[in-house]
């Protein structure tokens, strides 16, 4: 997997740095969760303060854009992330575990 980060803005308001990237892989199916892992890797970041909001597929290529924030803390994701993102971006053995 091929991960390009095209823009890295800084919301200090927000407490985040809004990441779009472009991701490149020999698979078809792109996982949300791998993109995330290898984000984490690239930036150097918790992957739990990974929030991907975003994953936009280009028409006949195995590629896509992806729209994601790196909080800088747990709560500042408590605060400003909607419930079904946050869910979204959990594994399911991590949300059978708390529940």
């Amino acid at each position: 997997m091929n991960i390009e980060i095209k823009k890295n803005i800084e919301n200090k308001l927000l407490k985040r740095k809004e990441i779009l990237a472009y991701v490149e892989d020999k698979d078809p199916s792109i996982k949300r969760f791998d993109i995330r892992a290898q984000l984490a890797k690239k930036l150097k970041a918790d992957e739990k303060l990974i929030i991907i909001e975003k994953i936009t597929p280009h028409f006949g290529k195995k590629d896509v854009d992806v729209l994601a924030n790196v909080y800088d803390t747990q709560e500042a994701l408590n605060k400003v992330t909607s419930k079904h993102l946050v869910k979204r971006n959990t594994p399911k053995a991590v949300e059978e575990a708390e529940a």
